[in-house]
């Protein structure tokens, strides 16, 4: 069947699927869809400027056949032709206009998180099914959207919140989802007092809980204290919403109402009704020894403790801490919150931490976890190995603690025991988009033997974009709009992750390394992927998460950048890395020479702004030296002999293993992860 030479097509049976298309060519010569899939078959072979010269001839056509249309916009999506993709939804509409093609081409920008041909595709469906109130919803909510696109003129911006709120004015029934569109384009264009008509005039049942909190924020912008003193306080007192900035509302408009601080109520005992009293004796302006020793009192044994105070307490008014914090206590979980407040506020700077560390306590894992991991940056591995021993018996003690065993994680893969690290990632039972957050802290530890896990890694990508694609279309069914927003920002950070790419450049080389069969499968990823890396607007997500693991600190630890990439060398490979070792497999693979001198280009101007240095380790900003003459001497045709020969002496020089033991090994202790790294990169060379 037709899906069967698709499918054998991206699966690598280039051989079948040929002979198929010959024969399904020979019995429907006029069959676009058969052309087409030969255009793709073309592409898939690396045949790229064929496939692209004969994909326009197709498009010429203007084939409407749902079929075609789908092969040939995945077809210009991979050659780079973004603009031919659309215009083969654009030109068939046109000419054949029918709801299906048009839904047809809705569905495959939400594929892409293509905003500007989301909104385009919504508008023809909206104009095609006047009568539509939910292809109307998304019309408006695409215009919203292309309202956050960046680099937008005013002009352009104030057009667009303009259409978006016309076509729910032609709408004949406003809901909340309708109105949540509104209130968003009017926050942008400041009109607060419109929001607040707009929700006013709702019924009560539309009004739901983020309706509500836009509602409050635009009375606090209005100033309108009246309003917002009934508001909030009924939010707080009749319908038991106990959240912190409603309490704010209320406590503000009461001031500027000149309502007396007595008769300010409050009747709830949860944490934020007790922080609220802080808060109201700050903007009050009064002394806050009451409220302080209040909470105190009352959270003395609670994590929240100093992120709390941290918000009300300063060095102005430190002292407030003083008796309280000078008592005799035998509760192990007061005695850790006095040692950070003595510690944070530099109270008592003879603190032993043994005077206030249980190890039968969990509750002062924390603490003892963040008096190990402030050296880390300026430690040996013999100081590390120290530091993972004293965490390893913590973990006995507690092994369902996340912080020692995401710590853990870092500090044996900063040692180069790829093993233990691995383990203890495991050990996380991390799932799904965990490791797009999480996987760089492994890398630079494993070796070739793990290419498995690798792999696993990656499937949760291809997982991810089916499951994001079929809820975001579901949600926009129905019309579920104020969660969208959210959803496709999400959607778009996973597709174009920079964890996700630097999976699949460690895959490359390990499969590479151990000859397995996975390079095919990704070597060909990374072609299909050729023209968009060359693309000036390339870009990246970086969702990879550093700051969960130093939250614990509550201030007391505060790591510099530098020092946060000493901690996990996979922060500092940020998006031109990526780029450039993507050119490099490029290069390596392709045997076009218009091509090479395309690729080659990018590399080196990359490899040439110095930039770049500060994301390269020493070892590897030489070894893209190495890669970027052995290109000039192997795959380059312009590269002169008298040049060649030059470079030929550089490499002589370089390569001596002599010269690379004393440069980057006779130094480094082999608990490293650059030895790792190192002996890696240099096998794969």
């Amino acid at each position: 069947s037709s899906d069967e030479i698709l499918e054998a097509i991206n699966q690598g049976s280039y051989q079948y699927a040929q002979s198929q298309l010959t024969k399904k060519l020979k019995q429907f010569p006029t069959k676009s869809y058969y052309w087409a899939l030969q255009y793709y078959y073309l592409f898939s072979t690396g045949k790229f400027d064929e496939a692209l010269n004969k994909s326009v001839e197709l498009k010429s056509k203007v084939p409407s056949d749902p079929n075609t249309l789908n092969v040939l916009y995945d077809l210009f999506i991979k050659l780079g032709k973004a603009n031919y993709a659309n215009e083969i939804f654009e030109n068939a509409i046109k000419k054949y206009p029918n709801q299906s093609i048009i839904l047809n081409w809705f569905k495959k920008s939400l594929e892409n998180f293509d905003i500007k041909n989301l909104q385009k595709s919504s508008l023809q469906l909206s104009k095609f099914n006047k009568s539509n109130e939910l292809y109307s919803s998304w019309a408006s909510f695409g215009y919203f959207l292309l309202t956050n696109l960046p680099n937008l003129s005013d002009k352009e911006k104030t057009l667009y919140q303009t259409l978006s709120l016309k076509l729910i004015d032609d709408s004949k029934g406003l809901n909340n989802q309708l109105a949540y569109v509104m209130t968003k384009v009017y926050s942008q264009q400041l009109k607060f007092e419109k929001i607040v008509e707009l929700i006013d005039g709702l019924p009560e049942s539309e009004v739901d809980l983020d309706l509500t909190i836009i509602y409050c924020k635009s009375l606090y912008n209005l100033q309108n204290w009246t309003l917002l003193k009934e508001k909030s306080s009924n939010l707080l007192f009749v319908d038991n919403f106990n959240d912190f900035d409603t309490w704010c509302y209320y406590i503000e408009s009461c001031n500027n109402l000149s309502v007396p601080k007595k008769d300010v109520q409050f009747d709830t005992n949860s944490r934020n009704s007790y922080l609220a009293k802080i808060h109201l004796d700050t903007v009050y302006n009064v002394d806050l020894t009451d409220s302080i020793t209040q909470y105190y009192n009352k959270f003395k044994s609670k994590p929240c403790l100093l992120i709390d105070l941290q918000k009300y307490i300063n060095e102005s008014n430190k002292q407030v801490l003083i008796p309280l914090l000078d008592i005799e206590t035998t509760n192990v979980d007061v005695m850790v919150n006095v040692y950070k407040l003595k510690k944070y506020y530099s109270l008592d700077s003879t603190t032993d931490l043994s005077t206030v560390y249980n190890p039968k306590d969990p509750q002062t894992f924390d603490l003892v976890l963040e008096d190990q991991i402030g050296s880390i940056p300026t430690s040996t591995p013999n100081k590390i190995i120290e530091k993972i021993i004293i965490l390893e018996y913590l973990h006995s003690k507690d092994s369902q603690n996340y912080k020692i065993e995401s710590w853990l994680i870092n500090l044996y893969s900063l040692i180069n025991c790829s093993s233990l690290s691995l383990y203890h990632y495991q050990n996380l039972k991390i799932k799904m988009i965990q490791h797009d957050t999480l996987s760089y802290k492994i890398l630079p530890s494993l070796h070739p033997s793990m290419l498995n896990h690798l792999i696993e890694f990656y499937k949760f990508y291809l997982t991810a974009d089916l499951e994001v694609q079929d809820n975001l279309y579901k949600a926009f069914e129905q019309g579920i709009l104020n969660k969208l927003q959210d959803f496709l920002n999400f959607g778009s950070r996973i597709s174009n992750s920079a964890s996700k790419y630097l999976i699949v450049l460690e895959i490359l080389k390990f499969s590479r390394i151990s000859s397995s069969d996975y390079y095919g499968y990704f070597i060909k990823l990374i072609k299909s992927l050729k023209n968009n890396i060359l693309a000036e607007d390339f870009n990246l997500s970086d969702n990879r998460d550093s700051t969960t693991d130093i939250k614990f600190t509550n201030g007391l630890v505060n790591f510099t950048k530098e020092e946060i990439g000493q901690i996990y060398p996979n922060m500092i490979k940020n998006e031109e890395y990526i780029k450039l070792n993507l050119l490099k497999e490029l290069i390596i693979i392709e045997n076009d020479s218009d091509q090479i001198s395309k690729l080659f280009k990018g590399f080196n101007k990359i490899l040439s702004d110095s930039k770049i240095k500060s994301h390269l380790t020493n070892f590897e900003n030489w070894l893209f030296k190495i890669y970027l003459t052995f290109f000039k001497i192997f795959k380059l045709d312009d590269t002169k002999e008298q040049e060649v020969s030059t470079l030929i002496n550089y490499l002589s020089k370089n390569l001596k293993i002599d010269k690379i033991k004393s440069l980057y090994f006779n130094n480094l202790n082999h608990f490293d992860w650059n030895y790792n790294h190192i002996l890696i990169n240099l096998y794969d060379f």
